[in-house]
């Protein structure tokens, strides 16, 4: 979630997602703007040009709803950013906890930013910091800076 640009989905294709059967689904979040499409146009050709972008499923959709599709425990690694506030990070992170494989891995961004508002629930920390008060039994911190990456340990 949070392709934005494909900037990440792009490093993901070059550096982790190797394999011949690896595969990427990306949520686009349905937004009607000229920079939703401009982002839209940018986010396929970086995929283009990787020469992977078989690899890659684009879903397009709102987050939430998108999540509620798919299947249980089917993910290894899920990428939350660019999330407009903490409660729906929150409900992001919740919803994606079940679709992670045990072993799987959740990163989330943003987690050091502080500028765009000084709203605790526009704050992604916040949500992150719930998220993990709440399931800190069932997951291992792995990295902490701008971003957090966690391992699901348990269900």
């Amino acid at each position: 979630m949070g392709s934005r640009d494909g900037r990440i989905t792009c490093w993901l294709l070059d550096n982790v997602l190797l394999h011949e059967t690896a595969r990427l689904d990306c949520i686009q979040h349905v937004e009607t703007s000229a920079n939703r499409q401009t982002l839209l146009e940018q986010f396929e050709a970086n995929i283009v040009r990787t020469g992977s972008a078989e690899k890659v499923q684009t879903i397009a959709g709102v987050p939430r709803d998108v999540l509620r599709s798919q299947p249980y425990r089917s993910y290894q690694l899920i990428f939350v950013g660019g999330v407009a506030t903490a409660s729906e990070l929150l409900e992001i992170a919740v919803l994606s906890w079940g679709l992670l494989t045990i072993g799987g891995m959740i990163a989330f961004a943003d987690y050091g930013l502080n500028t765009a508002s000084s709203i605790t629930q526009m704050l992604p920390k916040s949500a992150i910091d719930a998220f993990t008060n709440l399931f800190g039994s069932k997951l291992k911190r792995l990295y902490q800076g701008n971003e957090v990456l966690l391992e699901k340990l348990a269900d």
